[in-house]
């Protein structure tokens, strides 16, 4: 069977995602593409969290325990390593 991608898009840039590890955090428009970056820096060694975060990607926030402090970002889930 195959394994459910996810794709999101924004021709407005007016969200992006956030996932971070206890290593390191990347944000971007492609959730698939943030958690296979995190996966390769940490040769699949660590878990990731993935947040929706519901402002354009430039915009300034506050990081809190691996969290994006923003009003409206939705905590997707924790995706362990393999």
């Amino acid at each position: 069977m195959k394994k459910a991608k996810l794709t999101f898009k924004s021709s407005e840039s007016q969200f992006h995602f956030y996932a971070s590890s206890a290593a390191t955090w990347v944000t971007g428009e492609d959730p698939e593409a943030l958690l296979e970056r995190l996966r390769k820096e940490d040769g699949n060694k660590l878990g990731h969290s993935l947040w929706f975060v519901p402002v354009p990607e430039d915009t300034p926030y506050e990081i809190e325990m691996y969290a994006p402090q923003v009003e409206g970002a939705v905590y997707l889930g924790y995706y362990g390593y393999k």
